[in-house]
This record gives structure tokens, C-alpha cells and sequence, in this order.
């Protein structure tokens, strides 16, 4: 399948930025975007402005919690159609499945979903081209997504079975990111997590086929 090459922001952004005290004009203008970029319709960003956008959030939050932060600002009160689409899922396997259409969508990636033998599903975000230089904050937002998700749908305490990530978040950073995960967090290849058969199955609370 061709990889796209302008990828649309989620109508969340606004709302999540807002949340998070950081100003869009000033990320955007960190970013060498326009100012409306947020706001605009029909307008993508290329792989290379998205990186931007990434890396100026990272710079006007000067925070190694970030990444944690803007998580724990996901809720069921935020607006988002693929979040939405998620919480109506019966179960994590669902969701993920149909989150896995959006992502390439929005991000200059591709999500892979395997599943053991046990019944344990593993995902791992695929950056376009092979990307090298994806922030790390932005690999964590990714796998830490799915945890905030199972914990909203279920409103039981979901843990990690494995997390691994290229590079480990510097100092006691990682203490605070292996307590959110519920795990150690190792070193590998590829940003990963993997989740138990049950926690896999669990249902969402959420859960609504009709919408």
C-alpha cells in the first residue's frame, strides 16, 4: 500500500494543548507552521513538519513527564473520532484494530499488531521510511495511548506486560514511566507494549456497536 505524504492533526490538538498550558501559537511558531494550522481544514503536514511539531512541543514543555502528561489530559470528555470510535469498541483487541486505520492517517506510521500464542497482543509503531530520529517522548505517547485507553474503557487498573523503547528516558524519569506502565521498561529495536490475554479480552465498559 503507498505511504501518504500529508497527514491531518486531530481536532484534539487545541483542546490537549490548552490542557496542557502550552499556547499553540507558540508551538506552531517553534514548529515554522502557520498559525492556523490547528484550525485549518483539508490541511496536511508532511513527515518532516510533523517531526517539528513534535519537537516543538517537546522544547515549549521542557518537561521529561511530558509525554505523561499530555496522556493523563486524554479522557472520554475530549472530543476525538478515533478515541470515540475506540471507547465503542467491546474490547482492547477492537479498538486496536481500528485505531490501526487512523494512525496511518494521522502520523507517518504504521501500527503492527501481533498476537502470542497465550493470546498476549503486542503492538509496535512503524515510522515511515524507517525514521531514525523519532523523539522519544513521541514513541512513549504512542504505546502510553493504549494503556490510558484500556484504563478509561475498563476503569480497571491496566498494566503493561512489556514495554521496550530505543532509548530510555533520562534520570527519574524512567522510575515515574515504569509506574504508569506497570512494568520495567527495556531497551530494543523498536518501541513496543504488550498487553495479557485478559486485559486483551476485558470489556469496555464503553462499548457501544450502535454508534
Amino acid at each position: 500500500m503507498a505511504h501518504k505524504s500529508h497527514f491531518s492533526l486531530d481536532v484534539g490538538w487545541q483542546l490537549l494543548l490548552k490542557d496542557l498550558g502550552l499556547p499553540s501559537r507558540h508551538v506552531l511558531r517553534r514548529a515554522l507552521l502557520p498559525e492556523d494550522t490547528l484550525s485549518r481544514e483539508n490541511h496536511g503536514l508532511t513527515t518532516d513538519e510533523y517531526f517539528r511539531f513534535w519537537r516543538a512541543l517537546e522544547q515549549e514543555a521542557n518537561d521529561l513527564l511530558f509525554p505523561l502528561r499530555l496522556i493523563e489530559t486524554v479522557s472520554s470528555e475530549v472530543f476525538s473520532p478515533p478515541l470515540f470510535a475506540a471507547l465503542c469498541s467491546p474490547d482492547l483487541m477492537r479498538a486496536v484494530q481500528r485505531l490501526a486505520k487512523y494512525k496511518a492517517l494521522v502520523a507517518p506510521m504504521s501500527l503492527e499488531i501481533s498476537v502470542g500464542s497465550w493470546g498476549d497482543m503486542t503492538l509496535s509503531p512503524r515510522w515511515q521510511g524507517g525514521h531514525t530520529e523519532v523523539p522519544v517522548s513521541l514513541q512513549v505517547v504512542e504505546l502510553a495511548f493504549f494503556v490510558r485507553l484500556a484504563q478509561i474503557a475498563t476503569r480497571e487498573a491496566i498494566c503493561a506486560v512489556r514495554v521496550t523503547l530505543p532509548a530510555l528516558p533520562a534520570g527519574k524519569a524512567l522510575q515515574r514511566y515504569e509506574r504508569f506502565f506497570g512494568t520495567a521498561i527495556t531497551l530494543g529495536t523498536h518501541a513496543s507494549i504488550t498487553f495479557s490475554a485478559v486485559d486483551v479480552l476485558r470489556p469496555f465498559l464503553t462499548s457501544n456497536e450502535g454508534m
